[in-house]
């Protein structure tokens, strides 16, 4: 008989304590509760405000990085460009090898090392005459400078094509002569930073 009070009073002490973490259990989810309905009614606002943004303000903006290429590398006549001279693989290594030979000082001789001498005995004479009429028909300036800018203006973004809200310009040595004024007939502020 003195077993059952003790089971008694362990049961009465276990409802207790698991009344007790019941308790702090329902408190939580409680506290846990608020904080969600609170989180909800907090993303409904956001939600609602982007989309009054949207309305207002564009979703999205192009940016533009573009190479055109200082003047004084616009050239056909290096070894990595030759166009119009259908250059296989091998001579193209053999140019680019004369093109970087030290000179007698070790440094290159001039700008260019000297077109046409590192591709002579590399290409024909006519072959020659090829490439320097590829570069007068499309690396002059005055040849590839709209060309540039209609690149510039509109390019495609996969089967897009875009009108970029910002453009960048690498080598651009002839902004004052040129892109300034282009840019702002076409609409475009510009600004040029060295």
């Amino acid at each position: 008989m003195a077993l059952v009070p003790r089971t008694i009073a362990l049961l009465c002490f276990c409802r207790t304590v698991s009344g007790s973490i019941i308790q702090r259990q329902r408190r939580r989810l409680n506290a846990l509760e608020s904080r969600v309905l609170a989180q909800d009614a907090l993303l409904e606002r956001l939600t609602e405000r982007t989309a009054d943004l949207e309305r207002y303000a564009a979703k999205e903006f192009e940016v533009l990085h573009y190479n055109v290429l200082a003047n004084h590398s616009g050239t056909n006549m290096l070894p990595w460009f030759c166009y119009g001279a259908n250059v296989t693989k091998a001579e193209r290594e053999e140019m680019h090898q004369r093109f970087y030979a030290p000179g007698p000082d070790g440094m290159k001789q001039e700008r260019g090392k000297g077109w046409p001498r590192w591709a002579v005995g590399v290409l024909s004479p006519e072959r020659i005459a090829a490439v320097e009429a590829y570069n007068d028909a499309y690396f002059r300036w005055e040849n590839r400078c709209e060309r540039l800018y209609q690149a510039v203006r509109s390019h495609h973004v996969g089967c897009r094509e875009r009108e970029p809200d910002i453009i960048t310009l690498a080598e651009c040595d002839c902004y004052d002569s040129f892109w300034r004024a282009r840019l702002a007939q076409g609409g475009v502020d510009s600004t040029w930073r060295k």
